[in-house]
């Protein structure tokens, strides 16, 4: 059994990745909304809109709690015995796969969208990870 030290020592780290990862994926899946005239109701509904200071924030608002609860869940459930760079990689991959799909619709729809691409995505790598 682990250390209760060392658990909470991944925890700390998959909190970080977590914060980190889901201000990116939330930038670039907002951006690729607004530029798309996809920015929900924020009278930016036009193709090829672009600010990025209010969408860095909107970023850190959505994106940034997502990716705390969704990859502290998944490191807590499945993601412990994978490759970190493994599980960054693949989370990131689903995450932006599933939210590119759904910022073309609208940007709830692709909160949902890649929060699924990143669960599915990161239950595949700890799949693959157990099997070898």
């Amino acid at each position: 059994m682990d250390n209760i030290g060392d658990r909470l020592e991944g925890l700390f780290g998959a909190t970080i990745v977590g914060a980190t990862g889901g201000w990116i994926c939330g930038f670039i899946l907002l951006t690729v909304g607004n530029f798309l005239g996809q920015s929900g109701n924020s009278d930016a509904s036009y193709f090829g809109y672009w600010d990025p200071i209010p969408t860095a924030g909107l970023a850190v608002f959505y994106g940034v709690p997502l990716g705390i609860v969704l990859f502290d869940i998944s490191y807590m459930k499945f993601l412990r015995t994978v490759p970190v760079g493994a599980a960054i990689k693949a989370s990131f991959i689903g995450a932006l796969g599933g939210g590119l799909l759904g910022a073309i619709r609208s940007p709830l729809l692709a909160a949902m969208t890649g929060s699924l691409g990143f669960i599915v995505a990161s239950a595949h790598v700890a799949e693959r990870a157990r099997q070898q």
